[in-house]
Parts: structure tokens; C-alpha cells; sequence
């Protein structure tokens, strides 16, 4: 290295991915939901990035990664600022750096908005290996990462609380190579959240960028972003918020979950034609199982044979991370699960002689 520092527009650099759900019309790059970032190979000492934040309530968190190990975790203060996220570097060798945004949008702060500008460093940009495939998650608190980080008995809700970077999700990813996208809010649902707000459900936001965000209300380009599968993880707020009925009251709205996560899927198949869709649930509770289970099995019988439902590992109480959420270790036994079925899913669409074999993976289990 000459010692020289260069700085580069994020939009223009080459060699940079920009992952998540992108506007192309936005000539900064917004980052909106958790596990969207920028990604970049290059040998160097030191490296910078300018990122611009705004928010009222609660700041936003970035993750840093090398090489697909944490190494760096901090919250954005207001405004526009270089933030130092590599220093004191071998300047020979080469690592893949991963920038994300670790924390979901807030629904109380309309202010709420990260964006990221510049890269600064005394390094060289080098291309970046392939991902294998792409995968989308849709969830709520388990996605977003609520309770990865912090002391067990933290119980308020703050973003210091939230990491996407160790997520079953992000795992997956790992352990997949793929590139992942996120759409994810704590305490949503399929159809409503825990507290039955028929607001506050994935499916009336799922078509657009990020609509609960400043900024984010464009439509989502699907199309030019195809994946080669989806997975959604919803239910557990569904199923919190159905604890509290009984009789026909508790009957009508179990009905209704189960007619929301058919028409979930089918909206979701809509946008991702050639996508295998996995249902993920239970690493908290298995009330809504049947319906979810029901409402796979109607969209199967409709036609649709690359769907298909997962019962995930069960979080044990000593497993707990902060919020009474899954730890880390309750997160990679779900990865393990989700990526075995991925893999056997993924495998038999590509080998229509074994189709047979293939099937039964797709049955609920």
C-alpha cells in the first residue's frame, strides 16, 4: 500500500454488493431492514465507511463481519459520519468484509433512517466470489434477531438488544453461501400481532421496499432480484395473541390465521415464480402448528408442490438469550434444521429423474 487514502461513493464503487431490499431510484443507498448492508473483498490497513443516521427514539445498530465471523458491533450517532471499521490491518492479505444494518426499523420513530455514503481506505478493491444462491426470510422477532445480544435478564425493549448478525438466518446463509434478504418486524404475525393488532402483519407490508420506514414506500422489484427461495418463519405472535380467546371467538380467529398464511404464500409465490417457499415455525411454542401446517397443505393441493413446512427445534428456558428469546444455541440448531431442508428441497427441484424422493421432503414434519 502507498499509505494514500481513497474515498468512493458506496452507488458507484466497483466490486461492492449491496444487500437487502435496494431502491435503484435512490442515488444514496438506504439500508433498511435488518441484514442489509454492503459487501467487498480488498487487502488493506484500514477501512472507513460514512454512514448518515436519524432517529428519535431508539439509535440503529451496524454489524461488522470478516470473512463471516463478528467482529464489531456499534450504535450510529445522528448525522453523517465516517465510522473506523477495520484498523491496524495486514495490508497483504485479502478479507471479505460484510457492513450490516443489525437492528430493525422502529415503528414509533418516524425519524428513523440509515444511509450509507462513502468507503475510505488505503486498500485495493477486489472482486468478490460468487454467492451460491439467494434466499429471503420473512419473520418477526426470531429473524430480527431479539435477544442475540445483552444479559439474560435484560428485559426492555431496545435495539442494544437486537443483532441480526447470529440469527438462524444469517447461519443459514453461512452455511449455504447465499445471499440473504430480510423483511422482519418484532411481535408481527401472518395476520395479526401479539397484541391483535390486524395492522401490523408481514403480508400488508411484503410488496413494498420497507413502507414502516422513512423512505422505503416505493414497490420492491422482485423480479429484477429473484431468489432461489423463501423462507418465512411467522406465527408465534399470531398464535400469543390467540391464547387470549376462547369458544367461537378463539375458533374464527384460528380459522382466519389459517386462511392468512394461504394467502400468504400465495402472494409470496406470486412475486418469487421460481422459488421453493419454506414455512419455518416452533422454536417458541407450537399453538399455531396446525393451521400453518393446514394452510401449506391447501396450497399444495392447489398445485403448488415446492412448498413446504418445518417444525424447528424448540428453544429449552436454558437456552434463553435476553427478552426471553432464543440464544444463540436455540438459533443454530434452527439453522441446522433449515438448511437440511433447504439443501434436500433445493437438490430435488434440480433432479426431476428423483422427484419421487424428493416429495416427501415437502410434507410437513
Amino acid at each position: 500500500m502507498n499509505g494514500l487514502l481513497w474515498e468512493k461513493e458506496i452507488r458507484q464503487a466497483e466490486h461492492v454488493r449491496l444487500l437487502g431490499r435496494l431502491d435503484p431510484q435512490q442515488p444514496v443507498f438506504s439500508m433498511f431492514f435488518t441484514g442489509s448492508g454492503v459487501e467487498l473483498r480488498l487487502r488493506c490497513t484500514t477501512l472507513d465507511m460514512e454512514i448518515e443516521a436519524d432517529y428519535e427514539i431508539q439509535c440503529p445498530w451496524i454489524g461488522v463481519l470478516v470473512d463471516g465471523a463478528p467482529v464489531a458491533r456499534f450504535a450510529l450517532s445522528r448525522g453523517r459520519h465516517f465510522y473506523t471499521l477495520l484498523g491496524g490491518m495486514d495490508e497483504t492479505v485479502a478479507h471479505t468484509v460484510t457492513v450490516l444494518r443489525d437492528t430493525q426499523p422502529v415503528l414509533e420513530d418516524g425519524r428513523l433512517s440509515v444511509r450509507a455514503h462513502r468507503l475510505r481506505s488505503d486498500g485495493e478493491l477486489l472482486p468478490l466470489p460468487a454467492r451460491s444462491l439467494g434466499i429471503e426470510f420473512i419473520g418477526d422477532s426470531l429473524t430480527s434477531g431479539e435477544g442475540l445480544t445483552g444479559p439474560r435478564d435484560a428485559m426492555e425493549w431496545r435495539t442494544i438488544w437486537l443483532s441480526g448478525m447470529e440469527t438462524w438466518a444469517a447461519e443459514v446463509c453461512r452455511r449455504m453461501n447465499a445471499q440473504g434478504r430480510w423483511i422482519s418486524q418484532s411481535g408481527w404475525g401472518v395476520y395479526w400481532s401479539w397484541d391483535a393488532n390486524r395492522e401490523h402483519c408481514i403480508a400488508r407490508i411484503y410488496d413494498q421496499i420497507c413502507p414502516v420506514e422513512r423512505g422505503g414506500s416505493a414497490l420492491y422489484d422482485f423480479e429484477a432480484n429473484p431468489v432461489e427461495a423463501v423462507v418465512i418463519n411467522l406465527g408465534t405472535n399470531d398464535a400469543a395473541a390467540l391464547s387470549h380467546l376462547k369458544g367461537r371467538a378463539r375458533e374464527e380467529a384460528a380459522a382466519a390465521i389459517t386462511h392468512a398464511a394461504a394467502d400468504f404464500i400465495r402472494q409470496v409465490r406470486k412475486k418469487n415464480p421460481q422459488a421453493y417457499i419454506l414455512w419455518a415455525y416452533g422454536m417458541c411454542g407450537e399453538e399455531a402448528a396446525p393451521l400453518l401446517r393446514s394452510a401449506v397443505r391447501t396450497v399444495r393441493r392447489e398445485g403448488d408442490r415446492r412448498v413446504g413446512y418445518i417444525r424447528l427445534p424448540a428453544c429449552a428456558r436454558e437456552n434463553l438469550g435476553s427478552r426471553e428469546h432464543p440464544g444463540r444455541s436455540s438459533h443454530l440448531r434452527a439453522a441446522r434444521a433449515v438448511t437440511k431442508r433447504l439443501q434436500e428441497a433445493l437438490a430435488a427441484q434440480k433432479q426431476p429423474a428423483q422427484r419421487g424422493k424428493g416429495e416427501k421432503h415437502d410434507q410437513d414434519s
